[in-house]
């Protein structure tokens, strides 16, 4: 029995916050928003955005990327995704007699 773990997740993000004064056009009240805007972080040396924590620590360690969100990270485990059936036909030789195995996009 073989199991398979997938890692998935999103990309390192670079967020961007700016204010802005909205006036109503009924009541003449001003009021300040919010924006906030974020974008993939991209890797300085390969020109690629940020999949994984240990290029998203390096990278940070370099500066000057203001305020960044990590990259979320999840595993996906099928513990008993393969399975074999192993034979003989004498003592010392074995050999795969069934192959069963989960189907899906891993």
């Amino acid at each position: 029995m073989f199991g398979i773990q997938q890692f998935y997740g999103d990309y390192a993000k670079q967020v961007y916050r700016s204010t802005s004064t909205v006036t109503d056009s009924k009541t003449g009240k001003t009021q300040t928003i919010q924006m906030v805007t974020k974008s993939d972080l991209i890797d300085p040396t390969f020109n690629k955005p940020i999949i994984n924590s240990v290029n998203y620590n390096n990278v940070l360690n370099n500066g000057g990327y203001g305020e960044t969100e990590g990259p979320n990270l999840f595993v996906k485990d099928l513990p008993a995704a393969i399975a074999e059936t192993l034979s003989s036909g004498t003592e010392e030789v074995l050999y795969i007699s069934n192959v069963q195995y989960v189907r899906g996009i891993y």
